[in-house]
């Protein structure tokens, strides 16, 4: 499979052959149900930090410009430094987003085709924000626990990668009531379940922080609100 969502192409084809992930691409969804994959080894690697499958959409103008905000799934917030033609490898030449992470002042770059601009959402507003913490403050949420560790991770790999705020504080709060829990009964947290709490609470932290104009860590009491 080609890789159409990573910071530079070099090398790039080869390490996916190899099985070997490059660290800057966001999840996608597993190709093959849970239990046709109970015989294969589980690493965090192995479920995490895989390519969005993305849409491919029509030669419209671009959603996004120069300067805008905005999450790019697991990997959080990111500015979209520019918009323009450019060819990686052997392909032909596409129009890329070129983005920035928003609190790191690494060269890192991320490109993704205009094409595949559904990976993208932009950062929501205060009001709406605001309202949707308060919605699920109030909601019910079941328990995420199971046996099977794949099944799990295919759970929280399908929230994560909707990319869409209100489950991620879903997600956010599942993982946080178990491992409260957990921690109640005397009982050792996850590795699994604490690998996706620590990396949703980063992407909401990073846009509540954007929003609100705040540290990330008054960004991050403001979410923990939602576990009480």
């Amino acid at each position: 499979a080609k890789a159409v969502l990573h910071k530079n192409c070099t090398g790039h084809s080869a390490q996916i052959a190899r099985g070997k992930l490059c660290g800057r691409c966001p999840l996608k969804p597993a190709n093959l149900p849970w239990y046709n994959k109970a015989k294969s080894k589980i690493t965090l690697e192995s479920l995490f930090l895989q390519p969005f499958h993305t849409r491919e959409r029509g030669n419209t103008m671009s959603r996004f410009q120069a300067g805008a905000l905005v999450v790019y799934g697991n990997l959080g917030v990111h500015e979209v430094e520019g918009v323009g033609l450019r060819r990686f490898c052997d392909e032909p030449a596409r129009e890329y987003y070129t983005l920035r992470p928003y609190f790191s002042d690494s060269h890192d770059r991320s490109y993704i085709p205009t094409a595949k601009e559904g990976a993208l959402r932009p950062v929501r507003s205060a009001e709406q924000i605001t309202e949707e913490l308060e919605r699920i403050k109030a909601e019910e949420l079941p328990t995420p626990v199971s046996q099977n560790q794949a099944m799990l991770a295919e759970h929280y790999q399908a929230m994560l990668h909707t990319n869409d705020f209100y489950q991620y504080l879903t997600l956010f709060k599942e993982l946080g009531q178990k491992q409260t829990q957990q921690q109640s009964r005397g009982r050792k947290i996850n590795a699994m379940d604490a690998y996706f709490y620590q990396m949703v609470e980063r992407v909401l932290q990073e846009e509540l922080a954007v929003t609100f104009g705040e540290s990330h860590q008054k960004a991050g009491r403001r979410l923990l609100e939602v576990l009480h």
